[in-house]
C-alpha cells in the first residue's frame, strides 16, 4: 500500500500510540522487576513500529529512523560519558523512543524522561529510601516521558 487515506492514517497513528504505549509499559515493568530491558520485548516493538510506519505512514518513516538514531546516539554518549548508571538497555530504549516519536519529538521525550528520572531519584534520596550512589531502574521514567510526548505528538 503506497499511501493511506485520512481515516487509515488516523487509525495507524492511534495504533502506533496504543501499541507503542503497551511496549513501553511492558519494558518498564521488566525494568522495575529485573533491572533490565529485555531484547525479547525491544526487538518485536522495533519491528512493529517500523512495519506500522512503513505500511500505513510511509512519509513518517525517514523521520522515525532519524529519531531512532538520534535517541540511541544521545544515550550511548551519555552512557559512555557517565558514571556507569545508564545501561545498554536504556540506550536501546532511547532508540526505540526515537522510532516512536520521530526526530522532531525524540529530544523532548528524552529530556522529559530525564527530568522524571531526576525527580524520582531526588524523591528516593529525600525520603531516605536511597543514597546518592544507589541506582534505580531508569526505563519507567524514560517511558513515561515518551508516553506524554507521544500523546502530544500523535493526537
Amino acid at each position: 500500500m503506497m499511501g493511506a487515506s485520512g481515516w487509515q492514517t488516523a487509525l495507524a497513528r492511534m495504533t502506533l500510540l496504543a501499541l507503542g504505549g503497551l511496549f513501553l509499559l511492558a519494558m518498564s515493568w521488566a525494568d522495575l522487576r529485573r533491572w533490565i530491558i529485555p531484547n525479547s520485548l525491544l526487538l518485536p516493538g522495533v519491528l512493529l513500529v517500523l512495519a506500522l510506519r512503513g505500511l500505513f505512514m510511509p512519509a513518517t518513516l525517514p523521520g522515525a529512523l532519524l529519531g531512532g538514531v538520534l535517541g540511541w546516539l544521545t544515550f550511548w554518549l551519555l552512557a559512555r560519558l557517565g558514571d556507569g548508571q545508564l545501561g545498554n538497555g536504556d540506550v536501546r530504549l532511547a532508540g526505540f523512543i526515537g522510532l516512536l516519536t520521530g526526530v522532531v519529538w525524540v529530544l523532548p521525550a528524552l529530556l522529559l524522561g530525564m527530568l522524571l528520572g531526576g525527580l524520582t531519584a531526588f524523591g528516593l534520596i529525600a525520603s531516605g529510601r536511597a543514597r546518592m550512589d544507589d541506582g534505580f531502574p531508569y526505563g519507567p521514567a524514560m517511558s513515561l516521558g515518551a508516553a506524554v510526548v507521544l500523546m502530544i505528538a500523535l493526537l
